[in-house]
């Protein structure tokens, strides 16, 4: 799924900037025939006031989302985590 490659790669490259190690996990699980896909970890968070829509790595992210009629859900606190659900699945 390019869309977990994608939200991994942005974790490897922004997450732990300043840490020697750190954890990324990826889950998934389908409950009532919807689809959660979960890319989290345990680095930085994201910035203050940092737009999601602007980076190229979260525009390509939100467009194979809705390619696909899921919806992202972001969350940033203990570091960061990105929620695909894709009902239907």
């Amino acid at each position: 799924m390019l869309i977990v490659n994608e939200l991994v790669l942005n974790a490897l490259r922004h997450a732990f900037s300043q840490a020697a190690s750190g954890v990324i996990l990826v889950t998934l699980h389908r409950t009532d025939g919807v689809l959660y896909v979960s890319v989290a970890d345990n680095g930085a968070g994201l910035p203050v006031g940092y737009d999601t829509k602007n980076g190229f790595g979260m525009r390509l992210v939100r467009m194979m989302a809705s390619k696909i009629g899921a919806t992202l859900e972001i969350e940033s606190s203990g570091g960061a985590r990105f929620t695909l659900i894709a009902p239907g699945a």
